[in-house]
């Protein structure tokens, strides 16, 4: 009887320790699945994009100085400064991360932004090196200024959109490897409570069996 139940035991034992290591499995994968990502695609569009956007802040920052800067030397050289403080390299970086299709399409709307906004500042630089300092004011504040807004929103949307999945993606990790600790430890134990179940059952039927003998054995008094 007690070999009967040290087999049911082992049984559910390895029934349970499977389905534990197959849920443990399936954690460990989707962990590591979630920190991949992060490493390979959040982390660098996160790094990418905001260093565009500190570029374009930067760059507009000196494009708006032209309009108060009074001798030709300096324009000419604060326009230099923008043309070489390009952002093209962040951008080809962060295309080459896109994850998902709304990642994608969030890119591709910054790319039209970008190309509207410096197709009008190469129109706004020309003005200023012409020094028609006044068509280039009208210019700035009729279309220049409000295209480098939609062009800076679009690309803070995506510096928010990585940060928001960078943060999902945290979380994701953090709640499994907080609950997967007390899985294993709920195995170890059941199993125990099933061992020390299953040896008192075994123990106490062995301690009856051996009374009911003994009484069986005992002589009767005449």
């Amino acid at each position: 009887m007690f070999q009967k139940e040290v087999i049911a035991l082992g049984l559910t034992a390895i029934i349970i320790f499977t389905l534990v290591a197959g849920a443990a499995s399936l954690a460990i994968r989707a962990v590591e699945r979630d920190a991949k990502l992060v490493a390979q695609d959040t982390l660098p569009g996160l790094v990418n994009a905001g260093e565009a956007l500190n570029r374009i802040q930067e760059n507009w920052l000196n494009a708006t100085l032209l309009l108060h800067t009074p001798d030709a030397p300096t324009r000419a050289r604060l326009i230099e400064k923008v043309n070489t403080n390009a952002t093209d390299a962040f951008w080809e970086k962060y295309q080459e991360s896109i994850f998902g299709q709304r990642d994608a399409d969030t890119f591709k709307d910054m790319q039209q932004c970008r190309t509207e906004f410096i197709a009008l500042r190469k129109e706004y630089f020309e003005l200023v090196a012409a020094g028609k300092m006044d068509d280039a004011a009208r210019l700035y504040e009729s279309q220049l200024k409000a295209a480098f807004e939609k062009y800076r929103n679009n690309s803070l949307a995506l510096f928010t959109y990585n940060a928001d999945l960078g943060q999902s993606r945290a979380d994701r990790i953090l709640q499994i490897s907080t609950w997967t600790p007390f899985a294993l430890a709920g195995f170890c134990v059941l199993v125990l409570m099933l061992g020390v179940f299953v040896g008192f059952k075994a123990t106490l039927g062995a301690f009856s069996g051996n009374w009911s003998e003994n009484l069986g054995t005992t002589p009767s008094k005449s």
